[in-house]
């Protein structure tokens, strides 16, 4: 359990992804991650919404080494943005997209 929300086969399968495609580095500094962050917040009400395919894809995570990089990424007080990067991820799902590329392709920046 996380947060009280199983992870789902499909879900740690999905970070495992997005671990390997950023060498397992921290998007911030660089260093070993030790989570992945989500953009879009992996809540209920979101996992309602948009399902666990879009929450909990490899497009909607980064790694990060801890809490404070973790709470950068996310963008649940932006709607327009979810949105945004909803759509991107469906039209996307099976590309293997760098945090920097996607984040260039969305037009996102976050401060260190």
């Amino acid at each position: 359990m996380f947060g009280g929300l199983k992870m789902t086969e499909y879900h740690i399968l999905q970070s495992l992804k997005r671990y390997e495609i950023e060498d397992y580095r921290c998007f911030f500094t660089g260093k070993t991650a030790i989570q992945n962050a989500h953009r879009i917040p992996r809540t209920k009400m979101y996992l309602k919404k948009y399902g666990s395919e879009i929450i909990n894809h490899n497009i909607n995570l980064v790694p990060v080494l801890n809490l404070e990089y973790n709470s950068k990424i996310n963008v649940g007080n932006k709607p327009v943005t979810i949105e945004k990067i909803a759509q991107f991820i469906k039209d996307n799902k099976d590309k293997d997209l760098t945090a920097r590329e996607i984040n260039n392709s969305l037009g996102l920046s976050y401060e260190k």
